[in-house]
């Protein structure tokens, strides 16, 4: 049964299923929530002290962990906690798990009260040090009419601290962005800096769908981030207007993140980083179509696996920490580029980057075309240019790569422009999986199945005959995150596969 009304306050602990545990803990770390004064450890159903918010409780057949959380509830009511659940998986992006995960509220021990408050509100409390450094008629004012700032939320990524956009959107903490509070306020994220052992300080803003001159920002370039403190590059312009050079990259700054043990990197000021494909990047890493059993008798390192939308190693990444042999991407973002070739150096991990079919070629003096005596003995090979040459230059070199049996179509809100090229990039005699990732309305999910389902059929036996022998079907669809009101991103796993 929920745990009492009105019972002594405690910290909120999801529980969580086996497999999404190191999602929820690499999430929790990357926003400061995890509570690491007490360890994971697996759920005893039999336990008469644990208590959850759903009922029945969880399947005894399902392994599920606790992981510590350091938000605090004074009334551990289910109508105060489970608010607080589905908060908490909002900031880390996995709302769309909310009936896999439930919560049990573990009492504060005495002695850990303070520290354990203290770590909730370590931002707020930063701050309720600075307003009292203030000027009396400035400190009143902020303390009489602003929010509270003891549930801002942030995000690490270091030495980067960023914060949603929302922090500074009302009066009169607007005010501290202005000319006249400069002083003010680099004082305020100096100590800020300090306390979380970083450099540079940023707010958060959503990608924009249409950049300014194209109706879609394909790039996803991030023009609404703000810094804040620190130097971020000098403002330039987005590829293909301005190719940066090797100068310009090695001038930007550049933050990082590890999530399931890969590294990544990328310049904040000129590309994207996305932490709600955490979950996606490790189902990959998981996928039963790359082990031994599924893949036919085949080693993974006996097969390829492409990328369409590499940005800086997202998905292409987890195809290589699964053990893929060879994967190949294809990206039109130099900046992400430049981002994905030091992930990849940084993981331990061979990378070539290839120069395409551009108008600009300044990407770095590394790059080489395609030609008789393309050489590929690197475990990933990225290409600057538009998917769209993805099959021809598949063409070229196909002898000399392993069979391509994975494909991913990455691109949101709809990836269907690439599903005719993945359908031309699987291996013709074995077949393979396509993972197409599209932004759908809940009510419509298994509609859009059947529709997903019918276009790769139909682009199937235009590649080849009904009597090729290969199968369509629709194996999976993950559900990864929301994406709006009513909105959420999927993936179908597309099987093209002899029955």
């Amino acid at each position: 049964m929920p745990p009492e009304a009105n019972s002594i306050s405690g910290s909120i602990a999801l529980i969580v299923p086996q497999r999404l545990v190191k999602t929820v803990k690499d999430c929790l770390h990357e926003i400061g929530s995890l509570d690491k004064r007490n360890k994971i450890h697996r759920l005893e159903l039999d336990d008469p002290h644990i208590a959850v918010d759903n009922s029945p409780r969880p399947d005894p057949g399902i392994s599920m962990f606790i992981v510590p959380t350091t938000w605090v509830v004074e009334d551990s009511s289910p109508a105060v906690c489970h608010p607080q659940k589905i908060k908490i998986l909002q900031s880390i992006g996995l709302q769309e798990h909310a009936q896999l995960i439930w919560y049990h509220i573990q009492p504060i021990r005495a002695e850990n009260t303070a520290k354990l408050v203290q770590g909730t509100s370590k931002l707020g409390h930063i701050i309720d040090q600075w307003q009292r450094s203030l000027p009396p008629e400035l400190s009143a004012v902020l303390v009489e009419k602003a929010v509270s700032t003891h549930q801002w939320s942030y995000t690490i990524y270091p030495p980067l601290f960023l914060l949603p956009s929302s922090s500074f959107a009302r009066d009169p903490w607007a005010a501290l962005l202005t000319v006249d509070f400069q002083p003010y306020r680099e004082k305020l994220l100096a100590s800020i800096c300090k306390a979380f052992k970083v450099t540079h300080i940023a707010l958060n803003g959503a990608i924009p769908a249409n950049s300014a001159d194209t109706n879609t920002n394909i790039l996803r370039s991030p023009t609404r981030l703000t810094p804040l403190y620190g130097g971020f590059g000098p403002d330039l312009a987005q590829p293909p207007a301005y190719e940066p050079t090797a100068a310009d990259f090695e001038s930007a700054f550049w933050c990082s993140t590890t999530q399931n043990g890969i590294y990544q990197t990328w310049a904040p000021r000129y590309t994207m980083f996305s932490k709600g494909n955490l979950s996606e990047k490790a189902r990959i890493l998981n996928l039963t179509s790359l082990t031994r059993a599924g893949l036919g008798g085949l080693n993974p390192t006996e097969i390829s696996a492409v990328d369409l939308y590499a940005g800086i190693g997202y998905f292409a990444f987890s195809y290589i920490k699964a053990g893929v042999g060879r994967v190949l991407c294809w990206e039109i973002n130099s900046w992400s580029v430049e981002g994905l070739k030091r992930g990849a150096t940084k993981n331990g991990w061979t990378c070539k980057a290839v120069e395409g079919e551009n108008k600009h070629k300044n990407l770095n003096r590394e790059q080489e075309s395609v030609g008789e005596d393309f050489d590929i003995q690197e475990q990933l090979v990225v290409f600057k240019e538009s998917n769209e040459r993805a099959a021809e230059r598949l063409d070229e070199i196909r002898p000399q790569i392993p069979p391509v049996r994975h494909v991913n179509c990455g691109f949101l809100p709809s990836s269907s422009a690439s599903w005719k090229t993945a359908v031309q990039l699987l291996d013709g005699r074995l077949g393979g999986w396509i993972h197409a990732h599209e932004n759908v309305n809940v009510k419509d999910l298994q509609t859009k199945k059947h529709e997903v389902l019918d276009t790769f059929t139909a682009l199937v036996n235009v590649r080849w005959p009904r009597s090729h022998g290969l199968h369509v079907s629709c194996e999976h669809l993950e559900i990864v995150k929301s994406y709006g009101p009513g909105i959420s991103h999927c993936v179908f796993d597309i099987a093209v596969l002899a029955p």
